[in-house]
C-alpha cells in the first residue's frame, strides 16, 4: 500500500538521515499520519507547555499553509526549519506542507529566547539549556532534494485522492498526548500532567484515549513501559531490576508480575545473557 511505503520512507529519513519531519495542514486531511502531525522535539514540547505558545505555534502553522513555494525560516521560538509545500490536486491551492525542523539559529537565539522570557514568563536558563541540547546546528545547505523527492512525490499522490483525506480536530491533541507520554514514560506520569500539557480536561483526554486505543491512559503507559523493557532485555546486557528502573517501575516485583501477565513469559527468561540479579 502507498501509505505503508510513505511511512517506511519517512522512518528511513528519520533514522538514517536524522531528519525531523512533520506534516501540517487542515486537521481533516492528516488522520493517517498521527506520528507526524506535530513538532515533537523536546524543545518544542517545552515551548508548548504554555497555552499561549501552544496556540501561537498552531496559528503560525496555519499561516504557512498559504505558501506556494519552498522556503525556510526561523519560528518565533528560534527553531530554524525548511518548508516544502505539497500539491494535493490539480487546480487546488497548497493545503498541506512538509516541515523539516529541529535546527537552531544561533544568530537569532538570544533575541528569541529573551522574547519568550519577557512576554510569556518562560525560564531563560531552562529555555537555553533545552535549546542547545535538543536542537542541532543550522546546516550549511538544505536537505538533499534527491533524497526528499520520492517522499514528496508519494505524499502528493496520496493526498491527490480525496478518499485519503480524513482526520478530526482531536488528532492534533492526541498526537501531542502520545508524544508527551513517549518523552516522559520513565517518570511518574499523572493524567493531570497530560491534560495540563494538552490544555484539555481529564474527561476529554480519558474519553479520547479509550476511543482510540481501547484502554485507559494508565494502561497505555503501562503497556508502553513493558514494551520498552522487553526491548531492553532482548538487546542490552542488563538485569531485570535495571530494566524495571529504566522504564519507570520502582518496584521490580511488581514489574515482573506485570511483565509475565502481559507477555505470558517471565522477564528473566528473555534476557540477552545469563546475568545474575543485583
Amino acid at each position: 500500500m502507498l501509505l505503508e511505503e510513505i511511512l517506511r520512507y519517512m522512518q528511513t529519513l528519520k533514522k538514517d538521515f536524522g531528519l525531523q519531519l512533520s506534516l501540517h495542514g487542515p486537521k481533516t486531511m492528516l488522520g493517517d499520519f498521527p506520528d507526524y502531525r506535530i513538532h515533537s522535539n523536546p524543545y518544542c514540547m517545552l515551548i508548548k507547555q504554555s497555552p499561549q505558545l501552544w496556540h501561537k505555534c498552531h496559528r503560525q502553522q496555519s499561516k504557512i499553509v498559504s505558501h506556494e513555494v519552498s522556503s525556510c525560516g526561523t519560528c518565533f521560538a528560534g527553531v530554524f526549519e525548511y518548508i516544502i509545500p505539497l500539491r494535493t490536486g490539480a487546480g487546488e491551492k497548497t493545503q498541506v506542507f512538509m516541515c523539516i525542523s529541529g535546527y537552531r539559529n544561533d544568530a537569532r537565539a538570544q533575541r528569541q529566547l529573551r522574547m519568550l522570557e519577557r512576554s510569556f514568563g518562560m525560564d531563560m536558563q531552562v529555555l537555553k539549556a533545552a535549546y542547545e541540547k535538543y536542537l542541532r546546528p543550522m546546516p550549511d545547505a538544505p536537505p538533499d532534494a534527491e533524497v526528499l523527492a520520492p517522499l514528496v512525490k508519494m505524499l502528493e499522490q496520496y493526498f491527490s485522492n480525496p478518499k485519503n483525506r480524513r482526520g478530526s480536530n482531536s488528532d492534533y491533541i492526541y498526537a501531542h498526548a502520545i508524544a508527551y507520554i513517549h518523552q516522559h514514560y520513565r517518570e511518574k506520569i499523572r493524567l493531570e500532567d497530560i491534560c495540563n500539557f494538552c490544555h484539555c480536561s481529564k474527561s476529554y483526554i480519558s474519553h479520547m484515549f479509550k476511543k482510540r486505543t481501547g484502554c485507559s491512559v494508565s494502561n497505555y503507559i503501562m503497556q508502553l513501559r513493558l514494551e520498552k523493557a522487553k526491548k531492553l532485555l532482548e538487546r542490552e546486557r542488563i538485569t531485570v531490576k535495571a530494566a524495571a528502573e529504566a522504564v519507570g517501575f520502582p518496584e521490580p516485583y511488581y514489574f515482573s508480575n506485570s511483565f509475565k501477565k502481559y507477555f505470558n513469559i517471565a522477564p528473566s527468561a528473555i534476557r540477552k545473557d545469563d546475568l545474575h540479579e543485583i
